[in-house]
């Protein structure tokens, strides 16, 4: 069977009535990029960037080892486009130690809710700031496409633009090169996929996440 599905892996993704499909790789490390390409994945289509944050007792990743980690991904995808999502922990992917208690509290019934994904981003700047500044710089590397999870309404789409530009213009004063992005929302949440049309104004592509919108 594996000999069988080797013979597929570089013929195109095509449905019966024409229809190209890029088949698209998740990875949570950088070194799973090696094995996307060898998978005939066409690129990154989720770079899930909580698991360079996990399991660090209190002790977040740096801009330098962040941007270290997103150009090896970049690098491994050769010349291929990778989409990296914003820190998106809470609910199944918890931090360890987190400094802040809203992440962790055993009081929350649920964990699907709450302080999490771009609430925790927005509610901690510097942190947002320094993974934006990363990423940015990153992209002067090879294609690469900015997603931000559980965006829900305009209040949030503004404070993460400002963030963005806030990131690009810290990376101008130091004189530091960075690279165009292309940016994207999940849909995740109810009223996101009711505002639509506010989403595709300041959005260049949108990503639905299934998981967590059929739960809510």
């Amino acid at each position: 069977e594996r000999g069988r599905l080797q013979r597929l892996l570089h013929t195109p993704a095509v449905t019966l009535d024409g229809q190209k499909i890029e088949l698209l790789a998740n990875i949570e490390m950088p070194e799973d990029a090696v094995g996307a390409v060898k998978s005939g994945a066409v690129g990154v289509g989720l770079f899930r960037s909580e698991f360079l944050f996990m399991g660090r007792q209190n002790k977040l990743p740096g801009e330098e080892e962040q941007y270290q980690a997103y150009v090896k991904a970049i690098e491994g995808m050769q010349g291929l486009p990778v989409t990296i999502r914003t820190v998106d922990i809470g609910a199944d992917k918890p931090l360890d130690k987190v400094t802040d208690k809203a992440l962790r509290d055993d009081a929350h019934l649920n964990p699907a809710l709450g302080l999490r994904a771009i609430r925790w981003s927005l509610a901690d700047p510097a942190m947002f700031l320094t993974q934006l500044r990363a990423i940015l710089r990153a992209a002067a590397h090879g294609r690469v496409n900015l997603l931000i999870p559980m965006l829900a309404h305009a209040h949030e789409i503004r404070q993460t633009l400002a963030l963005i530009a806030q990131a690009r213009s810290e990376l101008d004063v130091r004189g530091t090169a960075y690279g165009p992005v292309g940016l994207g929302a999940m849909i995740e949440i109810p009223a996101a996929v009711l505002t639509l049309g506010l989403f595709l104004r300041h959005f260049d592509f949108l990503s639905i996440g299934t998981n967590d919108l059929i739960q809510y």
